[in-house]
């Protein structure tokens, strides 16, 4: 069947932070070398001084490895959303028109200890008859334009339906 729209991704984000990372990350390596193997920097700094140059290294560079490498799982998992004729594809698998059973908009407010006044972020549900689900967010996509072209695809589909039987 034919393609009707692509939709990308919003993954600016996580490629500045992975860029940011992999910057902490030379720096970090740069500071261990120099705080065990450069003579100069021996010369220069006591034997605590370097020690504690060469731990505060390992930590930045732990936690920008960790950066680095969560940045890239959320950036490989989301993909493209693409809707045809009869079906949508989402990162979460493809599904059939007919096998759609509602499509949705749900608010999620994330819990602080203070109570619900977290964060807030829109959310387009599209359930399936078998119980399967298809999440996105406005965070990551343009969940409106989505919703509307696809509950004005299944009524075009339908329609068509319609007339060939």
């Amino acid at each position: 069947m034919e393609l009707l729209q692509t939709y990308e991704a919003v993954t600016e984000q996580d490629s500045m932070f992975m860029w940011i990372a992999g910057v902490v990350i030379g720096v970090a390596l740069t500071f261990l070398h120099l705080s065990f193997q450069s003579s100069e920097f021996k010369a220069k700094y006591t034997h605590n001084m370097r020690m504690l140059i060469g731990m505060l290294a390992f930590f930045a560079l732990l936690i920008a490895s960790g950066t680095l490498m969560f940045s890239w799982l959320t950036k490989a998992k989301l993909g493209p959303v693409s809707l045809y004729e009869n079906r949508i594809q989402t990162p979460y698998g493809t599904t059939e028109f007919k096998a759609i059973k509602d499509i949705y908009f749900e608010e999620s407010v994330e819990q602080t200890w203070l109570g619900t006044n977290g964060k807030r972020s829109k959310l387009l549900m599209i359930a399936e008859k078998k119980g399967n689900g298809h999440v996105l967010s406005e965070m990551n996509y343009p969940i409106q334009q989505i919703g509307n072209e696809l509950k004005a695809a299944i009524s075009k589909w339908k329609q068509k339906k319609e007339t060939v039987d």
